[in-house]
């Protein structure tokens, strides 16, 4: 079974100030043949912090590997980018640390949905594992003209009838180590090709036995039956299926 891999996020060089995952088994296709996507829900989690210094997520950027460690122009597709603002944001609370997710989204041409399927079939396993490479700007957040805040009169120069607002006081440097996403073999068959545009056809993984008596192989004789029954030849198609 793929476990869920969670990572820290960091403030600065070295303080934590939460936890970052994508549940495999929540992982998806949208979008149709069209408009192909994959879409990661990924869950953040921010540890409790007082109110007078309460930090948010506001903008994430995100991108998506076949390797831990691969660069930018190795990425399975165009990176995705999401602003969290106004009514997304992603906050600490006082008083617990409450799971928030987001649904990352990744646009795919078909060539693209073509070459994750070839990564995914040398990869000779049943588990197939994309790892998310994470930014996230995180700010010191203060909020005015909210129903029981705390602030001061005068503390804003814009009176009640502006309605809430905030002050975002980005930090310099955050990190997110890459998230390894392990994909069973029938989540992806079942809930991502579909969604993808594959659902006009039944997609059925087998792997082939070794090389059969007088034939190369049995993925070999497969081929030949395959051409002959979408030549319409199905005679050849039954010979080349039997034995």
């Amino acid at each position: 079974m793929a476990g869920i891999n969670k990572q820290e996020i960091f403030v600065g060089s070295t303080r934590s100030v939460g936890n970052a995952w994508v549940d495999a088994a929540t992982v998806r296709g949208e979008g149709g043949p069209t408009r192909p996507q994959l879409v990661l829900p990924l869950i953040i989690q921010l540890a409790p912090r007082p109110n007078d210094s309460i930090i948010a997520i506001y903008s994430l950027s995100a991108r998506l590997s076949t390797a831990e460690n691969e660069q930018p122009y190795q990425d399975v597709c165009q990176p995705s980018s999401e602003s969290l603002l106004p009514n997304n944001l992603i906050h600490s609370r006082s008083d617990n640390s409450r799971e928030q997710q987001t649904n990352l989204r990744f646009y795919l041409t078909p060539a693209e949905v073509a070459d994750i399927e070839r990564r995914r079939h040398a990869s000779n396993n049943s588990v197939f594992t994309l790892y998310l490479n994470l930014d996230a700007t995180i700010a010191r957040t203060t909020y005015f003209n909210e129903f029981g805040s705390n602030n001061e009169p005068g503390s804003s120069p814009f009176d009640p009838h502006f309605g809430v607002h905030l002050q975002l006081l980005p930090f310099w440097q955050s990190q997110i180590h890459p998230i390894a996403v392990h994909i069973e073999q029938s989540t992806w068959v079942r809930s991502v090709l579909p969604g993808l545009g594959h659902d006009l056809n039944r997609h059925i993984e087998v792997t082939f036995p070794p090389p059969l008596p007088n034939h190369s192989s049995a993925a070999s004789q497969f081929d030949k039956a395959k051409r002959a029954f979408d030549g319409q030849q199905y005679g050849d198609c039954i010979q080349a299926c039997r034995g």
